[in-house]
């Protein structure tokens, strides 16, 4: 789509081409699934994506994540109209812009909801294309939150999060947005089910989207071209805490090919916490912290231990936390496989093998693995100098 203004002084932006929305991350002309628990990042990660889509900022002010520029529509039925200007004034004033120069149109909570025309699809459309006219550039990104917030009321077309046919109704609307508005992309939200706010890194990155969004599988497979988890690292609680806002940005491959891998990512506030300039920065990877249950198993294996041990001292975890546990004590060698198969050992030389910051903390929270451990590890050192 090109659009030619006869005011020179408008700035004009001719779509091109262009296979990225983000370069390497995230897929022009798709439909993009960003998922969570609550609280879990997401409002924040899409209205910083707005910021740097509307800008021509560089994602995560890392240069090689180069945006598409253009016009921003937000379609928001979760989160307040103050909690979305507020994010987006702090993101631009990180970003050295003036919010009100930015071509970014908002509709919050106005009914929006998937395969109802008059509230839905049409009305939004028509504000999309008045933000084109009104800047001169194309529609580069549309945001939706979240996907179950945009259900019409219970049974309307046998619609609910259960259904298999929210999926389509979802893929079905985005494909008329996408006739409208070529060169599109949709970003939208869904949250994950309970049990996933549980999950450590290991379980969370082996699991499945479809396995993870709430309700209904067609939401990923049929309304879904590529996925994105977010895992918490760390939160800032308060203005007194200390603690930086930390996450990770996990691709879920599905339909395309996407080069970048997982991106470490902290939530930058230098006026300080809640106020003035914020940005959202890709920051170096940094060691994942133990899992509670790895904490409790770890001792397990000193000096060897079978599966059905494991599963006797964890019985009140299913089946996937627990062989999830096994995993990522074996993946940061702590752990060894046994002789027999589903039998394990302790690494005698995981003070050596294992990551430093991983081990410190797995020791601080079992103190009784940390010296049984390292006697064991003693112990093994004595007889093999002796041999």
């Amino acid at each position: 789509m090109v659009r030619i203004q006869s005011n020179s002084s408008t700035p004009v932006l001719q779509s091109q081409a262009n296979p990225w929305l983000v370069q390497g991350l995230m897929p022009n002309e798709s439909k993009l699934l960003f998922g969570n628990g609550g609280g879990g990042f997401k409002t924040i990660l899409l209205n910083y994506l707005v910021t740097c889509v509307a800008s021509g900022m560089p994602f995560l002010k890392n240069t090689r994540l180069q945006v598409d520029k253009g016009c921003v529509m937000i379609a928001d039925e979760e989160t307040p109209t103050r909690s979305l200007n507020n994010w987006r004034m702090r993101f631009a004033l990180g970003a050295g812009k003036d919010l009100s120069q930015l071509p970014i149109g908002v509709r919050s909570k106005v009914g929006f909801k998937w395969r109802k025309e008059t509230v839905g699809i049409n009305p939004l459309i028509a504000a999309m294309k008045e933000l084109e006219d009104k800047w001169g550039y194309p529609m580069k990104l549309l945001t939706i939150e979240s996907v179950l917030k945009c259900i019409p009321i219970e049974g309307y077309k046998q619609l609910d999060e259960n259904s298999s046919k929210l999926g389509v109704a979802i893929s079905d609307d985005c494909d008329v947005i996408f006739d409208n508005f070529p060169g599109l992309t949709i970003a939208m939200s869904a949250h994950f089910g309970k049990l996933a706010n549980r999950f450590s890194y290991v379980e969370l990155r082996d699991t499945r989207m479809q396995d993870l969004v709430r309700g209904s599988g067609s939401i990923v497979e049929q309304g879904c071209d590529t996925g994105y988890k977010v895992f918490n690292l760390s939160v800032t609680k308060n203005e007194s805490d200390n603690t930086p806002t930390k996450f990770i940005l996990m691709p879920s491959v599905r339909r395309d090919a996407i080069p970048m891998g997982d991106l470490y990512v902290e939530l930058q506030e230098p006026d300080g916490y809640g106020r003035g300039k914020a940005s959202l920065v890709n920051i170096l990877p940094e060691t994942i912290p133990p899992s509670p249950l790895a904490c409790e198993l770890a001792k397990l294996a000193i000096p060897d231990v079978d599966q059905r041990k494991i599963n006797t001292e964890a019985a009140l975890h299913t089946r996937e936390e627990k062989l999830s546990t096994v995993k990522e004590l074996l993946e940061n060698k702590i752990w060894l496989p046994g002789t027999a198969p589903l039998h394990y050992r302790i690494n005698p030389n995981f003070v050596r093998d294992a990551d430093p910051v991983y081990l410190k903390k797995l020791e601080e929270k079992n103190k009784a693995f940390g010296m049984e451990a390292r006697l064991l590890v003693g112990v093994t050192a004595q007889v093999e100098a002796s041999m």
